[in-house]
């Protein structure tokens, strides 16, 4: 029988949450050698497929032999958590996983559990840290056969989805200096979690943080994604969805992964 394949190499924890090492390290399991990432869509082209595979490989995401479909995606899922653990993934590595895991197919019934996944049950929802992100010409580059990458966030940003108020607020956290969140409505449908944002919220040290009104009055009261208007809306297309990991393409055609993240939101 072959020996399995470590995705998780010891490494120190560099830079995220506590939490993040506890939720993350079931994931960082022994893969079977053979074990790819991610199953293509029968409705990629045959140019789409090759880069990704090949690129996969080359950066040891994937083996030569395809696995099967759980295999894969479990394989792929290990390489983004180690990534969000360690910060010592390649981001050739990393970027490789993503692309497999986009180019998978996703069942409908599977898509309709995400908003649930990400926004939780109850306000005030979910938290996600964003860990790596990969731009637009990155992935443009990559469905014509070259080599993608992307870099880790430098910063903590943390993300709150909540799927009771369809509400989302974006956070940038700079330890005592401050934080700086917008919030607002979110929509989704068929896998596209659109927003607007209403607030903006500032905080520096240890005053208490001020807070304005933002964006277009006439945005105020529709749902986003919805409609004419809803059509400018940003937004986020999410291709694989768990209880701690979550991986997206932008409407800029860039790709990212979070974590989930269990801390205080605000420090």
């Amino acid at each position: 029988m072959a020996q399995p394949l470590s995705l998780c190499r010891p490494a120190p924890f560099l830079g995220a949450p506590a939490s993040l090492s506890l939720s993350l390290s079931a994931r960082c399991a022994l893969v079977p050698r053979g074990a790819a990432v991610g199953r293509l869509s029968a409705v990629s082209s045959a140019a789409f497929r090759a880069p990704a595979a090949r690129n996969a490989r080359r950066w040891g995401v994937v083996s030569a032999s395809a696995g099967t479909e759980e295999a894969e995606v479990a394989a792929a899922v290990a390489v983004l958590a180690e990534a969000a653990r360690s910060k010592q993934v390649k981001g050739e590595a990393v970027f490789a996983a993503l692309r497999r895991l986009e180019t998978r197919k996703v069942g409908a019934e599977e898509s309709k559990e995400w908003l649930a996944a990400l926004g939780g049950a109850a306000s005030p929802g979910r938290m996600w840290q964003l860990v790596f992100t990969a731009g637009s010409g990155e992935v443009r580059k990559a469905m014509k056969g070259g080599e993608g990458s992307g870099s880790y966030f430098p910063i903590a940003a943390v993300q709150r989805f909540d799927a009771q108020a369809m509400e989302i607020e974006n956070g940038v956290f700079l330890g005592p200096v401050g934080h700086l969140t917008f919030r607002g409505p979110m929509g989704f449908t068929n896998r596209r979690l659109a927003f607007t944002f209403h607030t903006l919220s500032l905080k520096l040290g240890p005053l208490p943080p001020i807070q304005w009104a933002i964006g277009k009055e006439e945005d105020k009261g529709r749902v986003p994604g919805e409609g004419k208007a809803g059509a400018k809306d940003p937004f986020f297309t999410w291709f694989y969805v768990d209880d701690q990991v979550a991986a997206a393409r932008g409407r800029g055609g860039g790709s990212a992964f979070w974590v989930r993240y269990t801390g205080p939101y605000k420090q």
